[in-house]
């Protein structure tokens, strides 16, 4: 790939836009945010990297139209930003707009689009994106559209936009659920008498070593192996399963699926 745009300079955007700076062989970025502050950061974090060269910061949404653009920001600036480029040549856009489905998109453009879904972890390059496959999707536009994401982590596809909604639970706000898994089980080890510090390094690295874990076993699998007859684990998930621990996760992730069915419904009448 030649270039990459990137619309909104905000957390995520910047986001993508320092992985592929990592790269050993990195992108040239042009970049449009109306916001100057947004704009000063990337390029600060950019030079810091000594690649400050390849961060191109325009003044128009059409100036930073490239091989692939990213659609990274807030739902409610999109029909504006799309009105802006109803008169530069048919591109390819990526959207990580949450909760704006495909039909919203292209009633305010004649460009391509592909909806992608990446998460928070891509901050620091461990993040997982999913993108929405379509039928009507030109190989090139996912070659490019992925080539853009594996910057940042795995990229994964769904071929149903409907299944966007529990991929916003799961992969989207699944790092909150996580983060307050490792808060809750860090102040239990301090009740416990463990210090503070050592308690939440245990807590945050345990969790590390699992997902790695978790890369090669079933999560089934992995919990029968730590459990033996009688022992601590098993008094440990008795009492979990006595205060409802697994279902009050299913029921975690089933409410943020259906609050971004909501979002959306709301955002795609507009």
């Amino acid at each position: 790939m030649q270039s990459i745009g990137i619309l909104g300079c905000g957390r995520m955007g910047q986001a993508i836009a320092l992985g592929h700076l990592r790269q050993a062989a990195p992108t040239p970025l042009w970049v449009f945010d109306p916001r100057p502050a947004a704009s000063a950061d990337l390029l600060e974090q950019a030079r810091a990297l000594g690649k400050d060269h390849l961060v191109h910061l325009v003044t128009t949404p059409e100036q930073a139209l490239a091989d692939a653009t990213v659609l990274a920001v807030k739902p409610d600036v999109v029909p504006a930003l799309l009105t802006a480029l109803a008169n530069a040549p048919e591109s390819l856009l990526i959207s990580i707009v949450a909760g704006t489905e495909l039909a919203a998109l292209r009633r305010h453009s004649h460009h391509r689009i592909i909806r992608a879904m990446p998460n928070t972890p891509a901050l620091c390059g461990a993040g997982v994106t999913v993108m929405l496959h379509q039928a009507d999707d030109r190989p090139t536009d996912r070659s490019r559209a992925e080539a853009v994401f594996s910057a940042l982590g795995p990229v994964l596809s769904v071929a149903d936009e409907a299944l966007m909604h529990v991929v916003t639970a799961l992969t989207g706000s699944g790092p909150a659920f996580f983060a307050v898994a490792i808060e809750a089980l860090s102040d239990a080890a301090v009740a416990q008498g463990l210090p503070r510090t050592a308690a939440l390094e245990m807590a945050r690295l345990t969790m590390h070593g699992t997902a790695a874990l978790l890369a090669e076993w079933h999560p089934a699998l992995l919990k029968d192996a730590v459990t033996s007859p009688g022992g601590t684990t098993a008094a440990g998930l008795a009492a979990a399963e006595a205060a409802g621990l697994r279902h009050a996760l299913m029921e975690t992730l089933r409410a943020a699926t259906l609050r971004s069915r909501d979002i959306a419904r709301e955002k795609n009448q507009t």
